[in-house]
């Protein structure tokens, strides 16, 4: 249970058949459900929130197996799956870049190791401006 992986968790209003009040606690266990057709699609998982839900009812959090031999590429970054109390649909799941990924796409070009660095040109670390600017020649 030690492959925490980074998540949106959306939950489901009391009203569209979710729970009347939010998970208080800094961990909350249940089973997910996946789309899988080709194996088991329901897991036991465990969810550590790091901040509390925000006015649309979602949170960032980080989920991982309860069983070790679950099999991990269902955890893979955007995939979505639904969190269950009994069968009630509780929250929509969708699972998010790791933090390198996520840098990358925020416009964070450093690298983590010298060799990684050198992968690539001067060039792609320039950033671009799509302003008015005419090409002077």
């Amino acid at each position: 249970m030690t492959d925490w992986k980074k998540a949106r968790i959306c939950w489901l209003s009391a009203a569209a058949g979710g729970r009347k009040q939010l998970p208080t606690g800094p961990r909350y266990s249940t089973i997910a459900k996946f789309n899988s057709e080709h194996e088991q699609n329901r897991w036991s998982v465990v969810i550590e929130f790091d901040q509390q839900s925000d006015e649309t009812n979602c949170v960032e959090s980080r989920v991982s197996f309860l069983a070790p031999e679950a099999p991990s590429h269902l955890l893979q970054p955007e995939s979505q799956f639904q969190l269950m109390e009994g069968a009630r649909v509780v929250a929509i799941v969708e699972m998010l870049p790791d933090a390198k990924f996520q840098a990358h796409m925020n416009g964070a070009y450093h690298k983590s190791t010298p060799a990684e660095s050198e992968e690539l040109a001067d060039d792609e670390l320039q950033p671009v401006s799509f302003g008015s600017n005419r090409h002077r020649g």
